[in-house]
């Protein structure tokens, strides 16, 4: 029997190393719903001036960026965000809708990243909305989301600072994270 996924979307997960003037990030995909790595993506990161890509293979599901620190102002904007060829219904069902409903309801309450996985409209919020985009989509009206990618990008020290029943009351870092909290971050 089929494993429902309750929502098709990944987390792109982020480690910082920092030596000397030289910013290493590993950013990885991942199912937010148990964590397995998603192989064979496409991801790029960088700014207006240094923009990179990496096509990973079947086996792959993280990519090293090495950036200058030097290179960036601290208000410096790093960009990141993944593609995959792969059917965006993959782990969708009616069964998602369903869910997503009970937790609007107030029934049946979804953990913090379905939550994030659930914004399917990007209004940081959780509605009815969501549900005929999801609707929309398991029905073929739509090919992919109008308002956002089936990717969110959360660095690995943002998400333990979120809150658990409302992920949205704290600002979400979509798809970027400046030069100033990478250096801040670093480990």
């Amino acid at each position: 029997m089929k494993k429902p996924c309750l929502l098709a979307f990944a987390l792109l997960i982020s480690t910082v190393v920092q030596s000397q003037d030289t910013i290493r990030l590993t950013v990885c995909t991942n199912f937010w719903k148990n964590g397995e790595p998603i192989t064979g993506a496409t991801i790029y990161g960088g700014n207006q001036s240094q923009f990179m890509q990496f096509d990973l293979d079947g086996t792959q599901h993280c990519a090293e960026f090495e950036f200058i620190s030097s290179e960036f102002g601290v208000d410096t904007i790093i960009t990141f965000y993944a593609d995959y060829e792969d059917e965006i219904l993959r782990g969708i069902d009616m069964l998602d809708v369903l869910k997503l409903s009970k937790h609007i309801l107030g029934i049946e309450m979804l953990p913090t990243f379905g939550m994030l996985a659930g914004d399917v409209n990007k209004s940081n919020s959780l509605t009815t909305f969501d549900i005929v985009e999801l609707q929309k989509l398991i029905i073929g009206f739509y090919q992919e989301f109008p308002q956002q990618s089936q990717w969110r990008f959360l660095p690995d020290y943002f998400y333990p600072n979120l809150n658990p029943s409302n992920p949205f009351s704290k600002s979400l870092i979509p798809n970027y994270i400046t030069a100033s909290e990478l250096k801040q971050y670093a480990r």
